[in-house]
């Protein structure tokens, strides 16, 4: 038998394809936060004198347009314009809970240095708190009551003369400690009123102790604050004073959280017909003209 294999030499080995070369793997690209632009709110004219809402005419553009624009006019001592800027981020947008403790300390920090808006005393708008308290907590509560006048004069920047209406209710033999009442109104027959909040002041027999006076004026202050939102919510287009957060005092609350354009339609919306009257000096160029 033959050796085949002499006239069939094998066949030289198949060369394997060289496999393509991976690339070299590349890091991924972390996309470049950019900086989110902010519209910029018109200044407009700075030399007339603002009304209480002004700059509202721009809400549109958004809480961040009127922090920025707020922290430039401070920065050029332009603080009455300033004011106005943190006031609409506070009743005009939708700040979020950062925003609005930017704003709310903003504007408690200007209002304490601001000029009255209101410094006729004839255009004050009467208003009535009203308060239904506990016998048992009259002397503490009327201890309160000058001092939340004054509060109340002076959050709404003179615009407001508030006056105390208040009322005792007696427990009844066998019945829980009635609650406070608190709301208020305008002056007159069948004027409109906030809702009225109630809150306890006195603890149930056996559960629990007594409140102390701090806590006292929070819990009457709160209500205070809760019923001025709830009327605003429902009687205004504005954005209602945000609820309050654990730490924020309710009566710091009035001049930081509600600003003078909210007390400016909360005294009007209680008082529908009130009409402010003319300046002195406006009659007397009234009377040279005839």
């Amino acid at each position: 038998m033959k050796d085949w294999r002499r006239k069939h030499p094998p066949l030289p080995p198949r060369k394997r394809p060289m496999e393509p070369i991976p690339d070299p793997v590349k890091e991924a690209e972390t996309p470049e936060e950019k900086t989110p632009v902010i519209a910029t709110v018109p200044r407009g004219d700075l030399e007339i004198s603002p009304a209480l809402d002004h700059f509202i005419e721009h809400a549109k553009l958004g809480a961040a347009s009127y922090i920025q624009l707020a922290k430039q006019l401070e920065d050029d001592k332009l603080s009455d314009f300033a004011l106005l800027a943190w006031e609409r981020v506070l009743d005009s947008t939708q700040p979020n809970s950062e925003e609005l403790s930017v704003a709310a300390l903003a504007n408690l920090r200007l209002r304490l240095e601001a000029p009255i808006w209101n410094a006729d005393p004839e255009n004050n708008i009467d208003i009535v708190l009203h308060l239904n308290v506990p016998e048992a907590v009259k002397k503490e509560i009327s201890g309160l009551v000058e001092q939340m006048t004054t509060e109340m004069r002076n959050a709404s920047s003179y615009q407001i003369a508030p006056q105390i209406l208040l009322t005792t209710a007696e427990q009844r033999p066998g019945f829980p400690p009635p609650p406070m009442a608190i709301w208020l109104s305008g002056t007159g027959k069948d004027a409109p009123e906030t809702p009225k909040l109630t809150t306890p002041l006195i603890p149930a027999l056996g559960t629990e102790q007594s409140l102390t006076p701090p806590e006292l004026e929070a819990k009457v202050y709160s209500a205070l604050y809760r019923s001025i939102t709830s009327h605003l919510k429902q009687q205004t287009q504005l954005t209602p004073p945000a609820d309050l957060t654990a730490g924020t005092s309710p009566r710091q609350a009035l001049t930081s959280h509600i600003t003078r354009l909210h007390w400016h339609k909360l005294a009007h919306t209680l008082n529908g017909d009130f009409k402010p009257k003319a300046r002195k000096k406006d009659k007397e160029e009234d009377q040279e003209e005839q």
